[in-house]
């Protein structure tokens, strides 16, 4: 008869609550009121510790300024694709979203459900409202085209899912979630 230590046991729990600690949340809705460029001490320890790993690490001018791109994401320069890069500022803890693309652009125009959604000046709130639009529409399982061309923004599933990622990722950086 096989018998289990404390030890064994105890590994077992410490692993399940890593795995479930560490699951995305799909289900989580954007809280507009609770936008923030903020982030944590926390929340900094979590996402350096246990999502870093997921990120390619930039630091920009040998500064305290570390842009985090993911590691999965597409770097295909010939068509537009839009990804979000999370850059945090260590000095004052602001936590920055920006979204890049391989093709430059003065603004980003999409549809999602016969509305029109235009990126043209990209402040912070802006573009933290901008992505968090893509970010619910990708989570409604809703088609998202470019306008004017009516090409669709995202080639395949995988790159929605990395989107999704960083977007969930910057907003429990940030306290959103």
């Amino acid at each position: 008869m096989a018998t289990f230590s404390v030890n064994k046991i105890s590994f077992i729990i410490f692993l399940l609550v890593l795995l479930l600690g560490c699951k995305l949340d799909r289900r989580k809705e954007v809280d507009r009121k609770r936008f923030s460029f903020k982030a944590y001490a926390d929340t900094r320890t979590f996402f350096q510790n246990i999502r870093m790993y997921y990120y390619d690490r930039e630091v920009i001018s040998n500064s305290e300024v570390v842009a985090f791109r993911l590691k999965t994401r597409s770097k295909d320069s010939l068509h537009f694709k839009l990804h979000p890069t999370i850059v945090l500022n260590q000095a004052n803890n602001d936590a920055l979203l920006f979204l890049e693309s391989a093709q430059p652009a003065d603004s980003i125009t999409v549809l999602i459900d016969q509305k029109v959604f235009m990126l043209a000046d990209r402040n912070r709130d802006k573009v933290l409202e901008f992505a968090t639009i893509l970010y619910e529409a990708i989570m409604a399982d809703k088609e998202i085209y470019l306008q004017p061309s009516r090409q669709p923004l995202f080639s395949d599933e995988e790159e929605k899912d990395n989107f999704r990622k960083v977007m969930s990722d910057y907003y429990r950086l940030t306290r959103i979630f």
